[in-house]
């Protein structure tokens, strides 16, 4: 073999290996940025199934608590459909239970909640009713009315014993329904039930992908074609692989081009390849290894059309979309994307810490749970738009005058507000001024607004969940004292 061959081989063999390990380095971020998204998906199928089981426990609360009640039974057995009909507009919701009806033992409808100058005619036929009208709860897809619903029928019983009617609540299919159980989540969902066009949360526009579930409903229930949910792809991880494929055409293209003119250009060309190998294996090290690796990729290899520069100010870019992508996911898991503070997630965490902290040292640890009194008709009389911004002042507000703690959002309306150091008293104080703030706030809407809120504190046995459950109780003492008011609930 020639001289000259021998030189080119041995110079090519450390630019294939530098190439070669940018190439494995780059696969591992690759890697690490699917397991990032892997990570970050997971949560948001959580969210999303937390959101469905809320929502079916909800609805069968609602069913519980209006068939189980004394004066439904006697409404049901007189057959008082003026009271039925009262009765079960409480507890109509325009999305989670838009459809309430009444119907007795022989499946004769007494009466519609949302309807009431409907009703009379004979629904003993219909399979969820006749199952319910045996003493089986029923849970699913039906149609009803001609509307497709998402049904849950209970059983009323006299004396707990003998069924004597049935009561079914009924959330109508809609794109808003399927909204409402991805707000916030950052994915979309598409049903399609059998016999029944396809529908989803809204319109997912880009390259998306899918993935699909079952909720597990009654037998009767029509079948489900498809429940999916819809994740839309990441335009970062996109260029990420974009980049892995021209890195691996380039690769291929100086294997076959770059022995032809190596020999003339390898005195200007080997120190910088060799650099860059060196600082390539920072890529493997720490994270602090990463970071230095991008200072060096600056100063090393400044601006200018050498090969090696091209590299590095490629791979430079690409480790600041990595970083970037690394500070958004550690962002997001922790913020509630509409109020940017912290989520119910990192509230947990937070909670948790501080307990155990306060309960090796002894010190004081209150907890402000509230809400937004009424908050339903400020998004239904000024939209949804204006109810967003309601929470983001009140964020404002709960931010400016908590003197110190930790603060988040629950979930929808609600706040949490972590105080450790406060005893029951300074807690209480915190929440009177900021129920004074809110209800003297303007909030650009021409209406004013009030909260309503419980305070508790941290006893010996104390667990996260019975923590905020007291506080929680109070929550409901203050609302049905009258709202717009903080109440203190002891151990």
């Amino acid at each position: 073999m020639k001289l000259y061959w021998k030189i080119i081989l041995v110079s090519l063999l450390p630019l294939v290996v530098a190439l070669g390990l940018g190439f494995l380095n780059l696969e591992g971020l690759l890697g690490f940025q699917r397991s990032a998204r892997e990570a970050s998906d997971e949560l948001k199928m959580t969210v999303l199934r937390s959101r469905l089981r809320d929502f079916r426990e909800d609805r069968r609360r609602k069913a519980h608590v209006l068939a189980g009640a004394s004066d439904t039974e006697s409404a049901v057995q007189e057959r008082d459909t003026h009271y039925l009909v009262e009765r079960g507009k409480l507890f109509l919701d325009p999305l989670r239970a838009s459809r309430i009806l009444f119907v007795d033992a022989d499946g004769v409808v007494l009466g519609r909640a949302h309807a009431p100058a409907c009703f009379g005619d004979d629904l003993g036929g219909h399979p969820a009713f006749a199952l319910a009208l045996r003493g089986v709860e029923d849970n699913g897809f039906f149609v009803l009315d001609g509307e497709l619903l998402l049904l849950r029928v209970a059983p009323v019983r006299q004396y707990g014993e003998r069924i004597i009617g049935a009561v079914g609540i009924g959330a109508l299919v809609t794109p808003e329904l399927l909204a409402y159980f991805v707000e916030g989540a950052g994915i979309g969902i598409e049903w399609e039930v059998e016999g029944f066009p396809a529908i989803s949360s809204g319109p997912h526009d880009g390259t998306k992908r899918t993935v699909e579930f079952a909720p597990r409903f009654a037998e009767t229930s029509l079948p489900m074609r498809r429940f999916a949910a819809v994740f839309m792809e990441d335009e970062i991880a996109q260029n990420l692989e974009a980049f892995r494929k021209n890195l691996l055409r380039t690769l291929l293209v100086l294997v076959v081009l770059l022995p032809t003119g190596l020999l003339l250009l390898l005195r200007r060309y080997l120190r910088p390849f060799s650099l860059l190998v060196e600082d390539l294996t920072l890529l493997s090290g720490t994270r602090e290894d990463f970071f230095e690796l991008r200072g060096k990729l600056a100063h090393n290899y400044p601006d200018g059309n050498h090969e090696v520069s091209v590299v590095a100010r490629a791979i430079s870019r690409l480790m600041e979309r990595v970083q970037e992508t690394i500070t958004l996911l550690e962002w997001t898991s922790r913020t509630d994307p509409l109020t940017r503070i912290s989520n119910r997630l990192h509230l947990d965490s937070v909670l948790e810490h501080e307990m155990d902290a306060c309960a090796k040292t002894g010190a004081p640890l209150s907890v402000l749970i509230f809400d937004l009194d009424r908050f339903k008709t400020v998004n239904d009389d000024f939209g949804h738009q204006a109810g967003d911004r309601v929470l983001r002042r009140t964020a404002e507000l709960l931010k400016s005058l908590l003197p110190v703690g930790f603060v988040g959002r629950w979930g929808g309306e609600e706040f949490l507000a972590v105080l450790p150091g406060a005893d029951e008293e300074e807690a209480l104080e915190f929440g009177e001024r900021l129920r004074e703030a809110v209800a003297t706030e303007p909030f650009s809407i021409g209406r004013r607004v009030t909260i309503s809120g419980g305070v508790a504190r941290m006893v010996a046995g104390d667990t996260p969940g019975s923590l905020v459950g007291r506080a929680d109780k109070g929550l409901y003492e203050a609302k049905a004292s009258g709202r717009n008011r903080v109440t203190l609930r002891k151990a």
